[in-house]
This record gives structure tokens, sequence and C-alpha cells, in this order.
């Protein structure tokens, strides 16, 4: 567990502190958010590596019951195990991946800029690890190449996205930064050629914003423990249920440092691309996630979880047979 720790997260922690002395902070407001910075750091890889104690079992269940290779991850839990192979190098990718998204909206006027942190920090690790992995070459290349192709892709996402929005809310001056992004463009022109005679309206702001909801992967990983005990063909007894409590729970505590931890790092750095977008981009049109965007179309909304929800089943069920 402890090699995870080994590198200290440096690069994260200098460049909150850049910030802050720009921002003419006092030394104990910089020491403070630069410390917590760096323990957000240390909580993701926590994270990661508790996730990894509880899910490594689960997977190795299902393979002996089942036959089956799987385990229950998204996007917080996955960007940790990332985050543990890169360490300052994902940071490296992730600031680069910012200013290059801002250069291209600077230089092309066409000022769209991906402002939803978590997402953006995700695919810089995703894309650090894919090209270091198959292109053979150092992490350093491969961070700065990813800072590049990911930076590149959140522009174009941003510009994407603003066009549903501009479809949900006539005017809007928002785009959606998330990896929904082609899947809400696909729903909106499907609701523009199939409307008929209605026309668009201009949502209100009625909804409210949906949070992560750890508990339906404690639920989830829950029901796939207790099948693995079923597939045994044995009677359940209470140590059973009690393992199977254990490990759902193990992961819930998991996603909840991890969630955590995200926000305790890359809350100061979202702050400063706001700073630094309002400055650079006198127009700009900042790429939000889902949630900040919810209350445009909630009906929407619920219906994408609705479908999200079935043909997320339906794709599990295939693979079993796969």
């Amino acid at each position: 567990m402890l090699v995870q720790f080994q590198n200290i997260p440096w690069l994260p922690g200098l460049v909150a502190a850049l910030y802050l002395l720009m921002k003419k902070k006092t030394f104990s407001e910089m020491a403070e958010n630069v410390v917590k910075v760096m323990l957000g750091c240390y909580m993701i890889l926590a994270g990661a590596w508790l996730s990894s104690l509880a899910l490594g079992q689960i997977s190795e269940a299902l393979y002996q019951t089942f036959g089956v290779q799987g385990v229950v991850l998204n996007t917080e839990i996955f960007g940790s195990w990332l985050l543990a192979d890169s360490e300052n190098y994902g940071f490296l990718a992730f600031f680069t991946a910012f200013f290059i998204n801002l250069l291209i909206a600077r230089l092309t006027k066409k000022h769209y800029l991906y402002l939803t942190g978590h997402h953006l920090f995700f695919l810089s690790l995703l894309a650090v690890s894919l090209l270091w992995m198959y292109l053979d070459i150092s992490f350093l290349l491969a961070a700065l190449a990813a800072g590049v192709v990911t930076g590149v892709y959140a522009w174009l996402s941003v510009r994407v996205g603003a066009l549903t929005m501009r479809r949900l809310k006539p005017g809007s001056n928002a785009g959606l930064a998330n990896s929904a992004t082609g899947a809400a463009l696909l729903g909106s022109l499907t609701g523009w050629l199939t409307r008929g005679n209605q026309t668009a309206e201009a949502y209100g702001k009625n909804g409210r914003n949906a949070g992560a909801v750890t508990s339906m992967g404690v639920f989830t990983v829950l029901a796939l423990a207790l099948l693995t005990k079923a597939g045994n063909g044995t009677l359940f007894t209470w140590d059973d249920i009690k393992e199977c409590c254990i490990l759902a729970l193990l992961y819930g505590a998991a996603l909840s440092i991890i969630t955590q931890g995200i926000r305790m790092c890359l809350r100061i750095f979202i702050q400063m691309f706001w700073d630094i977008g309002r400055s650079v981009l006198p127009e700009m049109i900042a790429g939000l996630d889902s949630t900040a965007l919810v209350s445009y179309s909630p009906a929407a909304w619920q219906a994408g979880f609705v479908a999200a929800g079935i043909t997320g089943t339906l794709t599990t069920i295939a693979l079993l047979f796969v």
C-alpha cells in the first residue's frame, strides 16, 4: 500500500501555490490550501488502494463462479487507479489540457472552455496511460501528448454541447462538458426531428441538481457479492452475508474517500480555470457538468437515467453470454 505514497504530489502543490501568490493571498492561506490539495491527492490514492481491495475480491468471485471477469467501476474509482500509475505526470497532462483548450479558444475566437474539473482530470489521466502503454514512450512525453489531445477534445466537446444547450434553452451561454456530450446531442437532435408541430420551450430553473449517489454503488456491489455466493450452490450463512456487506461498505468507503479527495484537490484548480478563462476569453462559453445543467430540463435528465439503467442492464446480461 505505502508504495503509492512514495512520490510527493509536488506539481499540484506548486501550481496551487503560484495561483494563490498571484491572488495575493496571505502565507497562512497559501499554506492551508496547498496542504489541502496535496492531502486530497493522498486521499485519492488511499481510496484507490481500498477500492482495489474490495473489487479484487468481487472480480475473483465472479470469475470463479460464472467465468466472467468484471468489476463495478465509475470515473472516480477508475481515475484513482490511473492517478496511482501516473502521479505528477497525470497532473501535468491535466494542466496542459486546460491551457491547450484555452489557446484554441483564444486563437479561433470560439470561446468554448471545458470547466468540469473532475471529467477533464479523468480524461487527462486516461490519455496519459493509453499513450504511455501503446506508444512505448516516457511518461513525460505521454503526459504532454495527452494534454494536447485532451485539450483539443475538450474544446470540441464544449462546442458540441453548446448546440444541445441552445435547444434546451434558447440563448444559453453554456456548453456541456461531460462524457455524455455525444448522447446529449443525439437526444437533442432526435427530439427536434420528432417534435411534430410543437415548438421548443425555454426551461426554467425548477429542477434540483443531482449529486453522486454512493449508495447505488454499495447496493450494486452487495447484489453482485450475494449473487456470487448464491452461484456456488450453497446455503447462505450469517458469515456469508456479513462478508458481502463488508465488501459493499468497503467499496462505499473507498468511493467516498476518493470523491472527497477529488473535491479537496481540484477545488482550487477549478476556481483558477474560471479566473483565467474570464480574463482571457471575454465571451467565454463555459462547459459545465450535467448536474449543473439539469435544471434546464429535469424531465430529460430523468429519462436519461432510465435509459442508461435499461441499456446498462441489457449490456451486462449480454456480456454473460459473450
